[in-house]
């Protein structure tokens, strides 16, 4: 069998040259922006299919090897589409009255979770100012001087009828600090000790009786003094209540009228008023024991009233937001991807409250975007299962990701879970994709939207033009050097080249940037020359290959 001959190629034939004549520049600077993605309309046309989808499901996943444009890509598109969305409304976190560990949430409409926040804290400095002011009044003086009249006077006619049985029984009465005492009488004066010894067992079982029966007395008088002292307290309390409600109401009922339209607001504000009213006692100044012992020190009051119960969280102020947000993440761990609830020690223990509930990218991008690098949401603990819990549900619940698996035992707090609304964009390469695809059904589900990038794109006389304008867009973005026409020429016969195709270009812009800036490194060590020429394409492209063909030469001298 005859072998087949070899033919020989000419080097024009495996090196196509490129010549840009035909178009009339002789550096980029003369040429327009390039505002296309070369090579990826297939890319492009999925990326605006899946954000147009309101449907649950319809995440997508950019796949392509690094270099090919897809977070430049994503970017550009985002940020036009999210012009023509909506701002989304604003996230408060408030204080549960029935449920302290369990925070509420609230959703306001754009820029009105500042507002209700101000709201609240002028609400909180009238209150500090009205309420005890109220209790300083002169009516509310005389009711609290009437009920307590009231009361001593009731004990005085008890204590009459107590010291009247008393004497009937021939027993004295004496009050001391530590209670009464009931000594008996004998001719008309307390008996001794002595004298009790020299009576009979008839008249000391006869001074037996009595006394017990005095001492039932009194109990039974104690009895009816605890309940009149109840009746005094709780009558105090209720008249406080009345005072303060009389100075609470006004006030919050002003603010009733501005959230009329929030049901969750105003339930806040009813428990708010319930709450202020139980605890009337922390708005008023603390009073000074009289006559107490004068000590060497100060001693700080055990209990200074915060009113942290009354504070409210913004945990997302989209304010000042002009369309959907757009929010690329790039060290999504668990913390900066769904929130944390912070901690603070306090003598010596860690408390939270609900003013801690710190917002992650998916609060901050809920309404609108969230981009995450695929390798960083597999690498990091726990993010991917609980990234697909909060896609399923469409809910974002905020807790400590250690007590979530039961790794923590100290109780927190868990805040109300909020309503999600966005779209997750995952970039990564297509070996990820594929095996995602192929073991995680989740994943099916939850990411319907493949956008390819190609790595390479048919030749054609317009390209060669799209290219030229992209290195100039190049350059100003990066504020290196402009190319001339012949730097322009071989850094696309180095596209071709990467491509393996005379006839295609390569469209991993990652490598050909990388090579038009190292050439223009060299043209800076050129004299400075001002421009980026051919040679110094060719250079880079040289250098490039030295550095790393170390063992490929030790390979050819063996």
């Amino acid at each position: 069998m005859r072998m087949k001959k070899v033919r020989e190629l000419s080097a024009n034939e495996v090196y196509r040259r490129c010549d840009l004549s035909a178009y009339g520049f002789r550096t980029t600077e003369e040429l327009g922006i390039c505002e296309e993605f070369i090579g990826q309309e297939r890319a492009v046309k999925a990326i605006h299919f899946g954000l147009g989808m309101e449907h649950r499901g319809y995440n997508l996943y950019l796949a392509g090897p690094l270099g090919v444009g897809k977070t430049s890509a994503i970017r550009t598109i985002l940020s036009k589409v999210a012009k023509t969305k909506p701002a989304p409304p604003d996230w408060c976190f408030v204080y549960n009255f029935n449920n302290p560990n369990e925070p509420k949430a609230i959703c306001f409409p754009t820029g009105m979770g500042r507002v209700f926040k101000k709201d609240m804290e002028g609400l909180l400095e009238m209150l500090k100012v009205d309420i005890p002011k109220a209790f300083e009044s002169k009516e509310y003086e005389e009711e609290k001087q009437r009920i307590m009249n009231e009361s001593q006077k009731q004990k005085g006619i008890l204590f009459e009828e107590l010291q009247k049985k008393a004497v009937e029984e021939e027993m004295q009465i004496q009050y001391t600090p530590t209670g009464i005492i009931t000594i008996p009488l004998f001719h008309g004066k307390p008996i001794t000790q002595e004298n009790y010894a020299n009576l009979d067992e008839f008249h000391k079982e006869e001074i037996r009786k009595r006394k017990e029966k005095i001492d039932e007395e009194v109990a039974e008088v104690f009895k009816r003094i605890r309940k009149l002292e109840k009746d005094v307290m709780e009558k105090l309390k209720e008249l406080e209540k009345k005072v303060a409600l009389f100075a609470v109401r006004d006030l919050l009922e002003s603010v009733r009228e501005k959230y009329n339209n929030y049901p969750s607001v105003i339930d806040y504000l009813d428990m708010m008023q319930r709450h202020i009213l139980e605890h009337i006692d922390n708005f008023l100044p603390d009073k000074v024991a009289e006559g107490g012992p004068t000590l060497p020190f100060p001693i700080p009051p055990q209990h200074k009233p915060t009113f942290t119960e009354y504070q409210v969280n913004v945990f997302i102020d989209n304010s000042g937001s002009e369309g959907a947000p757009v929010i690329f993440e790039t060290h999504p761990t668990y913390t900066n991807l769904f929130g944390s609830i912070e901690r603070e020690v306090r003598f010596g223990i860690l408390v939270t409250d609900f003013t801690m509930i710190q917002p992650g990218s998916l609060a901050k991008a809920n309404g609108g975007y969230l981009v995450v690098e695929a390798i960083d949401i597999l690498k990091y603990p726990f993010v991917w299962d609980s990234l697909k819990k909060v896609l399923e549900n469409e809910e974002l619940r905020i807790e400590d990701v250690y007590q979530q698996y039961g790794l923590m035992t100290t109780v927190g707090i868990r805040p109300e879970p909020i309503k999600l609304n966005l779209k997750v964009i995952v970039t990564g390469n297509p070996y990820i994709y594929q095996i995602l695809y192929a073991y995680d059904e989740d994943f099916r589900k939850l990411f319907k939207v493949k956008a390819d990038f190609d790595t390479v794109v048919e030749r054609s006389d317009e390209l060669l033009y799209k290219y030229a304008c992209y290195i100039k867009s190049f350059c100003d973005n990066e504020g290196i050097r402009h190319f001339d026409r012949s730097g322009v020429e071989a850094l696309i016969e180095y596209c071709s080249r990467m491509a393996s195709n005379q006839n295609k270009l390569s469209v991993q812009f990652g490598a050909i940037g990388k090579i038009a800036r190292e050439a223009d490194y060299w043209a800076g060590m050129d004299g400075n020359a001002r421009y980026v020429t051919r040679g110094h394409i060719e250079r880079a492209i040289e250098e490039k290959i030295y550095r790393s063909n170390m063992v490929e030469e030790k390979i050819r001298e063996m």
